[in-house]
Order: structure tokens, then sequence, then C-alpha cells
């Protein structure tokens, strides 16, 4: 036996075994003395020196008397409703709204029926609970249902076939205004929908009525449209240019703000430009918002704090851009954002004048798609010779258009067709046919000198599709991707830094929880910094909006604490719609 002992005494297993499980058990106790340590700080425990109600006996001194030894009470906190919503105290016990309002949700729960254990960590464990979260669901759920209700028995009283008949009439004189049909389109739309077997009277069956009804629509929409621009708090104006069925030189507009808890774009209107300068595309932009909104049209400017255009320097040069007088109107702070697809596009372009490989492909395929774009005769022959070779020939496509990367990997995709099954190196099909068709065209004497001298171009295509993974285009695209993911930096990391400091778009970062770290000592200071120079930086716009500045960096650490308690589960957009629309979050 003493052998044993003094074998399992030199086991270094066994001693690491022993000694990690006292360490655990330490660490344990650690843990629960550091809880009750933060529930005291925060007042939820209390202790009682006169003995209570719930005092027990015990053992008394040394010669054996019998006394009463006062014992450690929990006290319920008000302040924990700041944080937890739905926490009810009655009659000494604490109850959930949630849970009440959706007891078969919440099933047997301590909550519903009332818990008299007055600890923190109980709230805290029961706002993590699934139940829980559904009854919190439930309960935000119908709030949306009273409002309905309320509707449907106001609509009820009026003369629901009158309203029937009207609704759709207005569709239909919606649908010719939508589609650009002609107003005299409108009676043959009501035929149609007779001969549909739709019961439609023939009241205001004519163009005119049809003109009137359309007006009708527009002012609504642009009433509508005014009540959104002047309930918003803050919005972003978006602009490109663009041209009108009489191909005059316009400028669209558009405004992106938050409706219903989420961000919506909206369009404002279309102007014509006096001039095609920065002032000429502010000026327009201008009149846009005047045609709707009311006094001297410019108090959107007052809530702008964003700007959006493409790249070019009559929009974002900061000398003398639009984005630079907007800025001399309304405020430094409006962060101007260069359109991300522009940014894209301009990506890619700079890979193409960079790698004279890319731009080969590119010229070519562009060359292809002239070659039977412009010559149906050309078009013509091609899908008979696909037929003789029994290759399915799709029409060539443009690179060039409105979406730069789109128009390329279309033209690729149909330039390398290949049917089901097939490889592309071995059987590569429209390529092999457009190849074929181009070595005709050049020997032909029927066709014209410019689509001969295409076809001479057109025969770099000599050789086979494998030839395109031909070990010496492996330096190529090592420089081409090199080349693509440079311009992408270069275009896109203005978003997170400018000339190495961090740009407002990185500090609102802070506002997506995804992003917080789950200890709660982390918790505490993270984002600090990022909001106080939001704060700093929009405080203009924000004291607009009736903002207490002074109050933001409490209510920030309150946010966190409330989202990270009650709402751990919620994603970026869900948790910020309910946060802007549901009471008592959006009044709170």
């Amino acid at each position: 036996m003493e052998k044993r002992k003094s074998v399992m005494k030199m086991n270094p297993l066994t001693d690491y075994y022993f000694k990690k499980t006292r360490e655990e058990k330490k660490e344990d106790r650690n843990e629960r003395d550091k809880e009750e340590e933060e529930d005291e700080e925060d007042g939820a425990l209390n202790e009682v020196d006169e003995p209570g109600p719930l005092e027990r006996k015990g053992e008394g001194d040394a010669g054996g008397s019998r006394g009463t030894v006062a014992v450690k009470l929990y006290k319920y906190n008000p302040q924990w409703e700041n944080v937890f919503k739905w926490l009810i105290f009655k009659e000494g016990k604490m109850l959930c709204k949630w849970c009440l309002a959706h007891p078969k949700l919440a099933g047997k729960n301590a909550f519903v029926t009332g818990d008299a254990q007055l600890k923190r960590d109980t709230v805290k464990k029961h706002a993590m609970s699934r139940k829980h979260e559904q009854c919190r669901d439930a309960f935000i759920s119908c709030q949306n249902k009273v409002i309905e209700k309320a509707v449907g028995r106001q609509q009820a009283s009026s003369d629901e076939e009158t309203i029937k008949q009207l609704k759709m009439k207005f569709n239909i004189a919606y649908y010719v205004a939508k589609e650009e049909i002609a107003f005299t389109k409108f009676p043959k739309l009501f035929a149609l929908h007779k001969k549909n077997g739709v019961d439609i009277n023939p009241t205001y069956n004519n163009d005119k009525r049809c003109a009137e009804m359309i007006g009708q629509i527009a002012d609504v929409m642009r009433e509508e449209l005014r009540e959104k621009i002047e309930s918003a708090h803050y919005l972003a104006v978006l602009i490109d240019g663009d041209t009108d069925v009489s191909n005059t030189e316009c400028e669209i507009v558009y405004i992106r703000l938050v409706e219903a808890g989420k961000p919506v774009n909206i369009l404002v209107g279309q102007q014509a430009l006096g001039h095609a300068h920065a002032l000429g595309v502010l000026n327009a932009t201008k009149a846009a918002f005047a045609a709707v909104c009311e006094g001297d049209g410019e108090s959107w400017m007052k809530k702008l704090v964003s700007f959006g255009a493409d790249g070019a320097s009559v929009n974002m040069g900061r000398q003398g851009g639009v984005v630079a007088h907007l800025q001399h109107e309304a405020g430094l702070y409006i962060i101007p954002i260069h359109c991300m697809p522009h940014r894209l596009e301009l990506a890619i372009l700079t890979l193409q004048k960079k790698e004279p490989k890319v731009a080969i492909v590119y010229d070519l395929l562009h060359l292809i798609w002239k070659t039977y774009h412009y010559s149906g005769k050309s078009k013509r022959e091609l899908y008979a010779l696909g037929q003789e070779l029994g290759v399915d020939v799709h029409n060539p496509s443009s690179v060039k258009g409105t979406r730069w990367i789109p128009h390329i990997r279309r033209a690729l995709k149909v330039f390398l067709h290949h049917g089901e099954g097939k490889d592309l190196a071995s059987d590569p099909d429209q390529y092999s046919v457009v190849f074929q068709h181009m070595e005709h065209l050049t020997a032909s004497q029927s066709c014209s000198v410019e689509v001969q001298g295409r076809a001479k171009k057109g025969m770099t295509l000599k050789g086979s599709v494998d030839g395109l993974t031909h070990p010496g285009l492996a330096r190529h695209v090592d420089a081409a991707v090199q080349i693509c993911l440079d311009a992408i930096n270069t275009r896109f990391g203005s978003l997170v830094s400018d000339d190495g400091a961090r740009t407002p778009l990185d500090s609102f970062k802070a506002l997506n929880p995804d992003a917080w770290p789950k200890d709660q000592a982390s918790l505490l200071t993270f984002g600090n910094d990022s909001i106080a120079e939001l704060a700093t930086r929009f405080e203009k716009p924000l004291r607009g909006a009736g903002c207490d500045i002074p109050s933001i960096m409490e209510e920030w650490q309150s946010l966190k604490m409330l989202i990270s308690e009650n709402f751990p589960d919620k994603s970026y957009t869900d948790l910020w719609e309910l946060l802007l629309t549901k009471d008592p979050y959006k009044t709170d």
C-alpha cells in the first residue's frame, strides 16, 4: 500500500489531474464571488442588519446558547427597468410583460406566476431564454394587427362597390402612365377587362378622364413624397445624368432615407440641364426638389448628410464640383460617396489599359460583335455554318454598354459557349464556327471592304481555344490579377481611411452589433471614439433634428446594454427596424 501511494505521488499525470481540478474549483469560487460583487455594485444585493421574516436560527456562542442569525435579502432595483423594458414589479414579485401577454408561448414560467428571487442574474437568464424571445416577437407583431383592425372598420362604413370600381379604373390609368401608353388606349383596356369577365362599369371610359386620373395620382404621389421629405430627420441625395425621349440632357435625382425602419431609395424627379457644369447640375437638383417641396424648396439641404454620384469631376471635384458647392452652402459635414459600380468599372478599365493581352481580347470581342451586328448576311451565314457543323450558335454580344462588367462577361460566355457535357478545350463549338466563318469572309469577293478588313483582324483567332491555357500566358494572368487587386484597393480603400485617418464611414461600423465584442468589459468602451467623432462631425444636422448632443454618450452606453441583454439574436437590419418603429424603443 505504501508503495502504491509513492507511485501515485510520483506519477506526473495524476499530479496534473488533481492540480487542474483544484484550479478549476478555485476559479469557480472566484467567479461566484465576482458575480456577487457585481450585484452589490449594481444595488441588487443589500445586507439587512435587523432580523426579518427570513431570519433563521443557528448556533450561538461557545456556551451553547441559541440565538438568531441575520441572513442576506435580495432587494428589487427599479433601475433594472431601464435595461429590461419588459420587467414588471408587483406585490414583491418580478413579472414579464411579454410572457404575460402570451402565456401559451411562455409555458410554465416563473416570470408569469411571479418570481420572488429578486436577483439581477435571474432577470438576465430569463432575457436569454428561447420562450422569452418568442413571446417578445409575438408581442411586437400584435401592435400592427390592432391598426389593421381599426382601418378595416373605417373602410366598412364606405360604399364598397364604388371604391372597388374606382380602384380598378385608377389602376388602369396608372398602368397607362407607367407603360407610356397613349391615353386613347384607355377605353380599349376597359373593353379588355369586360371581355375577361371583370364587372367594370363604363363610367369615365374616355381619354380625358384617364388624363384626369393620372393627374390626381401624380398629385397624391407628390404629396406623399413631400411628407416623407419633411418628416425625415436626415437624408442622402443621389444624382445621375440621363436623357429624355427628345434626347435632351437631364439630371435624375433620388433621395435615400429611412422609412419604416429601413433605408429606401425614392425618385424625386428629372430636370433638364440649363448647363452641364457643376452649378448647372446643382440648379437642376434644386429644381427637382422645388417641384415637390413647399416654400423655397431648399429645406432638404438642412437634412442632407451624404451625396452620391459618379466619379466625374463635375460631380465629385473637391474645388468646383457639385459636392463642393453643396458643402459650401449646407455644411462641410456632408459625406461625398463615389458610385460603387462606377468605382468597380474604373478599376477594371485600369486592367484593360495596363495589360495588353486583356486589351486584345476586348478589341477582338468588339470586332466580332460588329461583324454580325451590322451585317444580316454575315449573321445568316454564321447560323447556316453552325447548322452544318452541328453547333447551336448564339448571337454574339457587345462588350460595350452602360454596365461594363456584365457586358464583358456575357460576350465571353457567348463566344466560348460549348454544349452541355462537352469540354471547351477539345470541342470549342462557337469559337470554331466563328473562326471558320472569318476565314471564309477574308476570301469572299461578295463582302464589302469593311467586312473583309474586320475578318482579317479576326484571323488572330487562328489556333484553338486550348491555347488560352498555354504556359506562356501564366505571367499575363498573374499580372492581370495583381493589377486588378491594386486598382480595387486604390478605388475602395478611401472608404475606410483617407490619408491614414479614419473616415466617417468607418466610424459607422460601431452601430453594427455583429462587430461588438462579447465580453461585457470590452463592450463598455467599444465604439466610444467612433460615436464621439460622428457626434462632432454631424453636430449641425443633429441639433436641427432636436438631438440633445450632451446625452449621446450616456444613451450610447444604455443602447449597448439594451441590445446585448435583450436582442442578441437579431440581425443588423431587423434590429434597427425594431428599434426605430416599435414602442417603447422608438420613443425612448
